[in-house]
């Protein structure tokens, strides 16, 4: 029996007299071994050892049951343990208040799949005027906590969140099909009505359903109690609409139709169904139903096949590094370049075009396979590859294999004597080591452009000075070389 030490009663008149508060901030879990529970406590009950206290720690909550009881409260959860004890006590600071001999029980945590418990321990310590002097100013009735209603609102929120994915019914493949064999068969299965998870593990002789016509209907509730619940499913046959309904025990139970049975004993299957491969998924299913994306809509793509990035005919696929290089590879073949000189067997080494000057040109095609000749892509000497070219708003540009940049372009400026204006590059140089020169159009034999960069020259753009008075603006022609690697 739980008993106030002397050193606790010392500590309430004390505090009592001193009009001051008697704060417990120790509820402590001990193993005192050789400890006999049946025998009172101890008046000078010691503190136990360091070595014999199992759990210290404040209060989980306090409360007052009159103004002569107070009941203090430890929640430990199944994630302390695991330990034996036999001896309880409430401390204030280092000065044991109470404590109490209770027979020897575990304390187990969870380890792997062993679930541990868990444990919630009430001391209660009755003095006069306990209440005022302990400053608890909650009522006990106030956290006595109803397991059973939080418990049945997760489990209700777990229906709702199922409910949001898989509907009022979901059923997988032929699970809970009603069937005419002879009688009236439920195929085994599972799948979701109303949020819950329902499953038969063998088929289910549903019996006689009297006179024809009638529907099937599942009736689905969660049923148990604190310690856990399961889904129940009962079969029914009703010529009525069936409604949800609360039973004596407030459970909910969720009614679906699942079949319609005409009066020739033909059955309609009138499920939701969705059919999962072996192996399968729903997230695979799911994936499935979202759909083939496309450049603006989300959802699902295969890889393309090599003759698909080939053809290069289709949208709703994508291409993997690996495949875009076997198609380079493939393209590279001398066998498969198209457009190719009819008397040529090989690609020709630099020293073969060597001396063609920037006047050489090879058109490049149009077509998958087609390239641009202009000396060996091996090393990328003797000549160069245009390995990529594009248009702005500020003119065109070409890049070449060996890092040669080539931008030309038209910019319309304001005329004038003197007058200085910036143009810009369709892109930009990697340096401003880039030459770049250009004209007006139409300029008479006394008129020019001066297009030597008047202030320091940037990667992005060089400086135009027209020399010349004309009213308005002209249009000057340029054309600039300089590298990009």
């Amino acid at each position: 029996m739980a008993r106030i030490t002397n050193q606790g009663k010392a500590l309430i008149a004390q505090k009592q007299a001193a009009g001051q508060p008697v704060v417990i901030d120790r509820f402590i879990w001990a193993h005192i071994p050789g400890l006999d529970h049946t025998q009172p406590v101890n008046p000078d009950e010691p503190m136990p050892s360091a070595g014999q206290i199992k759990n210290d720690a404040a209060p989980t909550q306090a409360g007052y049951v009159n103004p002569d009881l107070v009941v203090y409260s430890s929640v430990l959860g199944s994630n302390i343990g695991t330990w034996s004890f036999n001896w309880l006590g409430l401390a204030s600071g280092d000065t044991l208040v109470a404590a109490n001999y209770v027979p020897e029980q575990d304390k187990t945590a969870t380890t792997g799949d062993d679930i541990g418990n868990n444990l919630t321990k009430n001391f209660a310590l009755q003095y006069r005027d306990a209440q005022d002097t302990s400053g608890v100013t909650i009522s006990a009735d106030t956290w006595m906590i109803d397991w059973t209603a939080r418990l049945d609102g997760i489990d209700d929120r777990e229906r709702n969140a199922n409910q949001d994915i898989y509907g009022r019914q979901t059923f997988i493949n032929d699970g809970f099909k009603v069937e005419r064999n002879g009688g009236y068969t439920l195929k085994a299965g599972w799948g979701y009505v109303a949020g819950v998870r329902i499953n038969q593990a063998a088929d289910a002789d549903l019996g006689d359903p009297g006179a024809l016509p009638k529907d099937v209907w599942l009736d689905v509730a969660l049923e148990g109690d604190i310690t856990g619940v399961v889904a129940t499913v009962t079969p029914k046959f009703s010529n009525t609409t069936l409604t949800d309904y609360t039973d004596s025990a407030g459970r909910v139970h969720y009614l679906e139709k699942i079949a319609a049975i005409n009066g020739a004993g033909v059955v309609t299957d009138q499920r939701t169904s969705v059919t999962v491969a072996d192996g399968e998924t729903l997230a695979d299913l799911f994936l499935q139903k979202a759909g083939p994306a496309d450049e603006t809509t989300a959802g699902t793509a295969r890889e393309a096949t090599l003759a698909e990035v080939v053809a290069g005919t289709l949208s709703k696929i994508f291409v993997s590094p690996a495949k875009l290089k076997a198609w380079w590879d493939q393209v590279r073949v001398w066998d498969n370049i198209k457009n190719k000189p009819a008397t040529a067997t090989r690609w020709p080494d630099h020293s073969e075009v060597d001396g063609l000057g920037s006047a050489a040109t090879k058109n490049a095609g149009k077509e998958s396979g087609d390239v641009a000749l202009l000396g060996d892509p091996e090393s990328g000497t003797g000549g160069a590859i245009v390995i990529a070219s594009g248009r702005t708003p500020n003119g065109s540009w070409e890049k070449r294999n060996d890092g040669m940049l080539i931008q030309y372009g038209k910019k319309s400026i304001p005329s004038g004597n003197g007058k200085t204006t910036t143009i810009a590059f369709p892109i930009a140089f990697i340096d401003t080591s880039y030459t770049v020169v250009g004209d007006h159009e139409n300029r008479t034999p006394t008129q020019g452009t001066n297009l030597v960069n008047v202030g320091p020259a940037t990667v992005s753009g060089f400086y135009a000075t027209t020399w010349f008075w004309v009213p308005g603006s002209t249009t000057v022609n340029f054309i600039a070389k300089g590298r990009w690697k």
